[in-house]
């Protein structure tokens, strides 16, 4: 440090003349008069510090480069010295120089200074001066080229930095602003300014502020002559986006980009117009260019081509329109070469400035509203005539409801604008949902029209049309059980809405099957009829007991109905009725029950082998030894009234079961290796084919009743049996009651000679000349 400061010393040379040691005792014969001892001794905290900060001096001949606090007995002698007035140097980036001591109003200009530490004074500072380094240098290579020569100067505030005194680089007082101006030679362009702090770069300016050390450096690249022209020439271009007039030369830097514009539509000092055609490298009418590292000169031209004068206006004026599929055009005259091909349009409705609706009519040359123009050769006007829109405001007593206004919807209340006189449809929702089982219908319009649409001429004065709606509620019936009764009710309703000021009557009537009991909901009592106000939605439920049902015709052959309605001795039957028992219950496999659930079935004093019972049907074997003729079948459920139904007994009664496949009755019908008969695996002509059905008639032996028929002897149908197949037919080659099993028939069949092929076709079962029901049989 002592090497610091005396090196700082002998540069600046203060202390070695006469006239600042003279000052220096001055100073010092000052400080002792103003801050002598006092009377009474006391400790003074003194703050010595430097501005800005960081700067080196000495207290008591101990050095500090910081804000230093100091314990001091009053009266005591000390001193403050800045031992170098210039730090660090003066050739340094950053330069502080020497000012003055301050403390408090007093100022001292020498570097050090004798104090006594007096409590009225607490604070010294020694106050310096910043400058920074600045400089200015030109790059030496030119992109990826050496430069070879001078590329460019520089202009320091308006002066080449070779002229300035003293010459770059130089020291500037600390917030200087310096202003630089890069200026290429000849054969060379500027490439712009390297990036830096305190900087403020455009274009070819350097804004600099000396908050800190600065070089700033200019680039410059090797440059080629680029001339612009345009033909004919004198028209009007744009290079780098400034105004120029063909042909232009400048010198453009090695791979630098620009711009250039040809302005379209221009017209000439003579008066013609002129539009832009092409550029000779085939650029765009604006398109950027990147000049090539070569020496050879490079020129540029626009070719223009005389333009006809295009004029779009509208009636009234102030209309917009899309010409070339734009609206925002600023002024509607064109200038386009001859034999250009365009396109215009006139929106069909539009709102003009005082928000008047227009209607578009035609265009002057009695095109559609979208055209498409070749440019003739001479001036042309084309005008969009307009039609004025009258105002009609469609309102509802349902505020917010869509409606249509001739196709177009709107909430209401809403306002639309068809031509004056013009026919006008409104269209409001019948129905509009007003919660759980409730809605609003549409009641008719306030012009006295009724509930369906409006239709009306569009008025020329402000107009609104209401559509009034009313309140209603929904009637909701039903029994338990489902289905158990029939219906009336008065005023009727297609879906059991009501208004809701109407009075409704109720009355049912129980199907069979079913017994009333009482109602529930929003009615009571235990007559099977009511009143009801609809001010509400409304729920009434009618209560039915059960009770078991047979209807005519109940007993049918247990594959379906057949064409003879009869049944066979023997055969499995089913029963058809409602609340015939208690749930499903099926038979255990062997020997079938003659109770199953509490259920029996009788025909006489005999009970009947049950296959299953359910509430709607029950499937029973008919004893074989039963006399034919007229009978009754009799069901018994547990705690209920016994049913009855009669039936005919007929010797053969033949049925064939079927199974549904894609909506059809297929037949029950097997392969001869067992395997089922279908649509993927049809029957083929000449094999033979079991078909599985009931009522065949009596057997040899005689079956037994509910026991599964043993495997031998063969049970065999007594009366003779053939099978119809579309229009052929064929005699059983053997039928028989199917061993394992109770009460079912089969009968065995060679598909022969005249069969169909290629569907499904109608197969039926003869025997003794009654005919089966009929199924489908898949052939292939």
């Amino acid at each position: 440090m002592s090497e610091i400061l005396e090196r700082s010393s002998a540069q600046s040379g203060l202390f070695r003349s006469f006239a600042a040691r003279l000052a220096l005792a001055a100073v010092s014969i000052f400080t002792w008069a103003v801050f002598a001892p006092q009377a009474c001794a006391q400790n003074v905290v003194v703050v010595v510090s430097t501005i800005p900060s960081g700067a080196y001096f000495m207290v008591d001949n101990q050095t500090f480069h910081s804000a230093q606090s100091f314990s001091w007995a009053a009266g005591t002698q000390h001193t403050l010295v800045v031992a170098s007035t210039i730090q660090p140097n003066p050739l340094a980036p950053t330069v502080y120089t020497f000012q003055s001591w301050t403390a408090g109003s007093e100022s001292f200009v020498t570097p050090q200074i004798t104090i006594f530490a007096n409590p009225q004074v607490t604070q010294y500072t020694a106050n310096f001066t910043t400058t920074f380094s600045f400089n200015a240098v030109v790059s030496s290579t030119c992109g990826n080229f050496p430069c070879g020569g001078v590329p460019g100067t520089i202009l320091v505030d308006g002066a080449p930095e070779n002229t300035l005194v003293p010459p770059l680089p130089a020291a500037y007082p600390a917030g200087a602003g310096i202003v630089l101006v890069a200026i290429a030679s000849p054969g060379y362009a500027f490439a712009g300014w390297s990036p830096g702090v305190n900087q403020v770069i455009v274009g070819e300016q350097d804004n600099v502020t000396l908050n800190g050390p600065v070089t700033a450096v200019a680039n410059f690249i090797i440059a080629v002559s680029y001339t612009l022209n345009s033909s004919p020439q004198g028209l009007q271009l744009l290079a780098d986006t400034v105004p120029t007039t063909g042909p232009y030369t400048e010198s453009f830097g090695w791979g630098t980009q620009h711009s250039v514009s040809a302005i379209t539509p221009q017209t000439d000092i003579t008066g013609h117009m002129w539009v832009f055609s092409s550029w000779s490298d085939g650029g765009a009418a604006t398109h950027s260019f990147t000049v090539p590292n070569s020496s050879t000169p490079v020129s540029l031209t626009a070719t223009f081509v005389p333009a006809v004068l295009t004029t779009f206006l509208t009636s009234p004026p102030g209309l917009g329109l899309t010409v070339d599929g734009r609206s925002n055009w600023t002024i509607w005259n064109f200038a386009w070469p001859q034999g250009s091909t365009h396109t215009f349009a006139a929106p069909a409705t539009q709102s003009d400035s005082q928000g008047h609706l227009w209607k578009f009519i035609s265009w002057s040359n009695g095109g559609s509203a979208s055209q498409t123009m070749t440019v003739g050769s001479g001036p042309s006007t084309l005008t969009a005539t307009y039609q004025q829109l009258g105002q009609l405001t469609v309102a509802s007593t349902l505020p917010g409801l869509s409606v249509s206004v001739n196709g177009s919807n709107c909430a209401t209340p809403c306002s639309v604008q068809p031509a004056v006189g013009t026919p006008v449809t409104i269209s409001a929702p019948v129905s509009i949902p007003a919660g759980p089982h409730a809605r609003q219908d549409l009641l008719g319009w306030s012009t006295g029209a009724g509930p369906g649409n409006l239709t009306m001429t569009a008025p020329a004065a402000a107009t609104t049309v209401t559509a009034n709606y009313h309140l209603m509620n929904q009637l909701l019936t039903a029994t338990s059980p489902a289905n158990a009764a029939t219906w009336k009710i008065q005023p009727a309703s297609p879906d059991g809405y009501y208004d809701s000021q109407a009075v409704v009557n109720v009355s049912l009537s129980p199907l069979p099957g079913f017994q009333f009991r009482n109602w529930s909901g929003d009615l009571n009592g235990i007559t099977p009829f009511g009143t009801l106000l609809m001010s509400q939605p409304r729920s009434v439920t009618a209560l039915f007991s059960t009770v078991p049902y047979l209807p005519v015709g109940a007993v049918v052959n247990g594959a379906g109905t057949t064409p003879s309605n009869t049944v066979a001795p023997g055969s499995a039957i089913s029963i058809f009725g409602a609340n015939l028992a208690d749930a499903v219950t099926v038979s255990p496999s062997g020997s079938l029950p003659q109770t199953l659930g509490g259920v029996t079935v009788s025909v006489g004093s005999r009970l009947l082998p049950l296959y299953f019972v359910s509430p709607g049907q029950i499937n029973v074997q008919l004893p074989a030894d039963l006399p034919l003729g007229e009978s009754s079948v009799v069901v018994t459920t547990p705690e209920q009234v016994q049913v009855a139904s009669s039936f005919t007994l007929a010797q053969d009664a033949p049925g064939l079961f079927s199974l549904t496949s894609n909506n059809k009755a297929l037949a029950l019908a097997f392969h001869a290796d067992g395997t089922l008969v279908t649509e993927a695996s049809p029957a083929k002509a000449g094999e033979t084919l079991t078909l599985f059905g009931t009522g065949f008639g009596p057997t040899t032996p005689a079956r037994p009743e509910g026991l599964p028929v043993p495997q031998s002897p063969s049970f065999v149908v007594t009366d003779p049996a053939s099978v119809q197949v579309a229009t052929a037919s064929y005699s059983a080659q053997s039928a028989y009651a199917l061993p394992g099993s109770v009460g079912i028939d089969v009968v065995e069949f060679t598909l022969g000679a005249g069969a169909p092929s290629g569907g499904d076709f109608q197969v039926t079962v003869t025997v003794n000349q009654v005919v089966s029901n009929t199924v489908l049989l898949p052939i292939q």
